[in-house]
């Protein structure tokens, strides 16, 4: 019986790790399209360069963020599409698959 137990408590543990990491990699995807679209609007150009830029500094040698991020520059005309049609960052990486 405790072994039962041990193993049950042991995939709570798990599976509450696993829902911070979506979280966390929702929330960094979220802040980088936000970042992408405040510079869409001051800068108005040369967005996949910023993106890659900042995604890549904000990555912190997180395999995770490198991952957002990597997903994020391989669909940039399909996040800049989605920016311009208003979709709020949420939306968009759920759309993209970044988290």
């Amino acid at each position: 019986m405790r072994m039962i137990i041990a193993i049950l408590l042991s995939l709570v543990v798990i599976q509450a790790a696993v829902t911070k990491v979506d979280f966390d990699k929702c929330k960094f995807c979220v802040d980088v399209v936000t970042d992408v679209k405040e510079y869409l609007v001051k800068e108005g150009n040369s967005t996949e360069k910023f993106l890659e830029d900042h995604c890549i500094a904000a990555a912190n040698n997180h395999d995770w963020k490198k991952l957002v991020c990597e997903t994020l520059l391989t669909a940039v005309e399909e996040l800049l599409r989605l920016i311009k049609i208003q979709m709020n960052p949420s939306e968009i990486c759920l759309k993209l698959k970044a988290c």
